[in-house]
């Protein structure tokens, strides 16, 4: 196991573009996205630089997928949704709401991969919390109009 990234708080998200020439990362207390440049041939990163600022209050960059379009789907733990982001830019330009307010991941599946799979916890929600969000810790499916990128193997160098 090699380290490649240091000082890291709660590792989340982790996607790479198309190309695999871009890997985007969370680490979720920074409250950003950061992009590097990645070689596939070695694994190796490179040109650290923040992408995406999360500025919601009281939320967190959770987990991350990244769609046919090269924009990124993060869960946003506290904010009920998961975000749509434009890496070039950094705008968030679409939102799915989720009636739970902690939302974990995402991930595209489906026969036509335009199913986004959603998933959130029940962790840290006090009684009254779970009787407005009683789905909290549910899996949730939306169909969307874009595609997501089929997952790669993992390939033990």
């Amino acid at each position: 196991m090699i380290k490649k990234i240091e000082g890291t708080s709660v590792s989340n998200g982790i996607c790479w573009s198309q190309d695999n020439r871009t890997l985007y990362y969370i680490d979720s207390f920074l409250c950003h996205i950061k992009a590097f440049d990645y070689d596939l041939a070695t694994g190796s990163i490179s040109n650290e630089r923040i992408v995406v600022e999360i500025t919601e209050p009281n939320t967190l960059a959770d987990g991350m997928c990244i769609d046919s379009e090269g924009m990124l789907w993060v869960a946003i733990w506290g904010g009920s949704c998961v975000n749509r982001y434009n890496p070039l830019n950094g705008a968030c330009i679409g939102k799915i709401k989720i009636n739970a307010p902690h939302v974990t991941s995402c991930a595209f599946g489906g026969k036509l991969m335009n199913q986004m799979l959603i998933t959130t916890a029940k962790d840290g929600l006090i009684a009254k919390e779970l009787k407005k969000y009683p789905h909290s810790g549910s899996l949730f499916m939306v169909k969307l109009k874009v595609t997501g990128l089929p997952t790669a193997s993992y390939k033990q160098q």
